[in-house]
């Protein structure tokens, strides 16, 4: 297994001096303050990578990636401004780093995966998080991750759909999925 070398502020060179750099080209930005040589591909792999650099211990364990986060980390694109992940409501969360977003909820029956080391949503399960709880700007996020699905992802979102309770948030998916998603 080949390692990735993934710089940020402080290890080794400084944050001016990594803008420096990004700026003659030698390397690129990947997500926030983590930054790697122009020449490596974007893969699944570095975008785990370049997350889990940024994940706070304590959150690595315990929080699922989630939402646009999630939608960046499986398809890649533009990366979010601010990081999404899931906690369990029974678990006490700390106050969320700036940056990040907790989101509380009981994660049994939330279908996740592991990326590299990186806890997160599976494909289909971001999908039905971004279509319930997705923002505006989470729109292109939406229609990346419903165009990575693969058909038995596709099956799967809408039994997933039907058998939701109500809920906010249910008709507002039911809607954005009806037009990404036809019968």
């Amino acid at each position: 297994m080949t390692t990735v070398p993934l710089l940020r502020p402080g290890r080794p060179f400084r944050a001016e001096e990594l803008t420096i750099m990004t700026r003659d080209g030698v390397l690129r930005r990947v997500i926030r303050d983590v930054h790697v040589a122009v020449g490596m591909p974007e893969t699944l792999a570095l975008r785990a990578l370049a997350l889990d650099a940024l994940l706070d211990p304590v959150y690595r364990r315990r929080a699922l990636v989630c939402r646009a986060t999630a939608a960046w980390l499986h398809v890649g694109g533009p990366p979010p401004p601010v990081l999404d992940v899931l906690l369990d409501a029974r678990r006490r969360a700390r106050r969320a780093p700036p940056g990040m977003t907790v989101h509380e909820t009981v994660c049994a029956g939330i279908d996740a995966a592991v990326i590299a080391g990186v806890l997160t949503t599976s494909l289909p399960q971001t999908v039905l998080d971004l279509a319930q709880y997705g923002r505006a700007e989470d729109l292109a996020a939406l229609q990346a991750t419903v165009r990575a699905l693969t058909p038995d992802g596709r099956v799967q979102v809408r039994e997933r759909l039907a058998a939701l309770p109500r809920r906010p948030g249910r008709t507002v998916a039911q809607g954005r999925l009806d037009v990404l998603l036809p019968a």
